[in-house]
């Protein structure tokens, strides 16, 4: 498709409408990750793009720093290209500025987003279904498929500006002693209870996920190996430290740790989480409630 080859279509600047002075919209994800995430769009300039300026951020090559945005105006909702590479598409026409109307798709890259004109009720219906399908229903974490989207996107990041980045996962230890010796009420108390002890041990950027059952995964962004084994043994410590009170039910838990570094040779996601999930078995071999750190790969 022609650069210069744009559309201005529904743009109608000598009329003056007040109608949509009172409107509310938002962008949803309909095609790409997270999917279902609903952005609200206020009075205040929306930009879209790679940058972590941008009001709503996405990776992708075919994603420009600053892609487009969208705004409001007694008109109505309005979306302009900001000189993208691979331009801004609006009903799969490349636009350089148009209004929106509810219901048009926008495209960004790889990314599809539906643009909808909505109350207040509609937006916060989108926002608890995206949180139902992201969010563990328990402790309110990531759930795994959010996690496993989280970690591709910081990934993508590491490996085009060769930042580093460790992933912790973590196990309670004899869990299923908890359940047996009092029950699932209690044994849910403490799964919680672990979230927040976390939860606390994490500086902004880091991300916490429960991946199942008592299985739990930290991404550390910017974190060699050495600096995240430090981490986890804050985790470990913090967790071991804190006693698990549920009626008259009252004891400690330990957790034991696995930490793997990114580096050039790890291909894929899941290659990270295995090598990862290998130094959490050798923590758990060596007697439990430890920290061991995966080797490097080789090159």
């Amino acid at each position: 498709m022609d650069n210069n080859q744009y559309t201005t279509k529904k743009f109608s600047p000598v009329v003056i409408d007040t109608t949509h002075a009172n409107d509310i919209a938002a962008l949803v994800i309909i095609r790409g990750e997270p999917l279902g995430k609903t952005f609200p769009i206020s009075e205040k300039t929306v930009v879209i793009g790679r940058s972590s300026e941008c009001t709503i951020q996405f990776g992708g090559d075919n994603v420009s720093r600053r892609h487009c945005q969208v705004w409001k105006t007694e008109q109505g909702f309005w979306i302009s290209d900001l000189k993208s590479t691979n331009n801004t598409l609006v009903n799969s026409e490349a636009v350089q500025y148009c209004q929106l109307f509810d219901g048009d798709r926008i495209t960004i890259g790889d990314t599809i987003l539906k643009f909808l004109v909505t109350d207040m009720v509609e937006q916060e219906y989108h926002s608890v279904q995206f949180d139902h399908a992201t969010r563990d229903p328990l402790t309110g974490t990531h759930n795994r498929r959010l996690f496993i989207q989280n970690l591709r996107s910081e990934l993508d990041t590491c490996s085009k500006f060769g930042q580093p980045l460790s992933l912790v996962v973590c196990d309670i230890d004899h869990f299923k002693q908890v359940n047996d010796q009092y029950d699932h009420t209690v044994g849910d108390k403490a799964l919680v209870a672990v979230t927040d002890t976390l939860q606390h041990c994490l500086r902004p950027g880091q991300t916490l996920a429960r991946m199942g059952g008592e299985e739990f995964a930290i991404i550390l962004p910017a974190l060699s190996g050495e600096q995240a084994l430090e981490a986890a043994n804050i985790m470990r410590e913090a967790v071991a430290s804190k006693p698990i009170s549920c009626g008259d039910a009252v004891f400690r838990i330990t957790a034991s740790f696995g930490v793997a570094e990114w580096s050039q040779a790890i291909r894929k996601t899941s290659d990270l989480i295995r090598i990862a999930d290998q130094a959490l078995m050798k923590a758990k071999k060596a007697g439990r409630n430890q920290v061991k750190l995966a080797s490097p790969m080789p090159l």
